[in-house]
């Protein structure tokens, strides 16, 4: 897989997008497993597998090898706009004086083969990317707002309003 930033990605044409995906996965400490969440185009849902190749050494991927993933569909527009808001939190993907709690992968297909990049982020990051991407949401995608919602409450309970939108 080549890496390119997420700019990149945001740089496709919608033609293009329309096989790309977006994953979150809980990298952090946990006492409970929290459900790995996939976006993907209404036209292409990806193996969990194509993320793989993205992963950063020294975390736990555990959630992504659980049975069950939360998953909810949208438009390539709509992919777009997700992608502009991630981009907007993890362009400044340091975890200041934080250690690693969400990560956040985007694939997409391209004619050299497939193109994605990951950002690490800390418990306050990932509490900016979920206003981000909640924001970013159509407002009648209630399905993409309750999955994000579902994942968010699982893994960051404790997080005293960071994450609460």
């Amino acid at each position: 897989m080549k890496r390119v930033p997420l700019e990149t990605l945001l740089g496709y044409e919608r033609s293009r997008l329309h096989r790309a995906a977006l994953k979150l996965t809980h990298v952090g400490e946990q006492t409970v497993p929290v459900l790995t969440v996939v976006i993907a185009c209404y036209f292409h849902l990806p193996s969990l597998d194509a993320f793989r190749p993205l992963r950063h050494t020294g975390l736990s991927y555990a959630n992504d090898e659980l049975p069950n993933v939360l998953h909810f569909s949208v438009a390539p527009q709509e992919l777009r706009m997700l992608l502009a808001a991630a981009h907007r939190v993890c362009s400044a993907s340091a975890i200041p004086g934080g250690v690693p709690s969400l990560a956040f992968a985007a694939v997409a297909d391209a004619p050299d083969g497939p193109e994605g990049d990951e950002s690490i982020l800390s418990l306050q990051q990932a509490g900016e990317l979920y206003r981000h991407l909640e924001s970013a949401l159509s407002p009648e995608n209630g399905t993409g707002r309750a999955v994000l919602e579902m994942q968010r409450d699982a893994g960051y309970p404790r997080c005293g309003g960071v994450v609460s939108p």
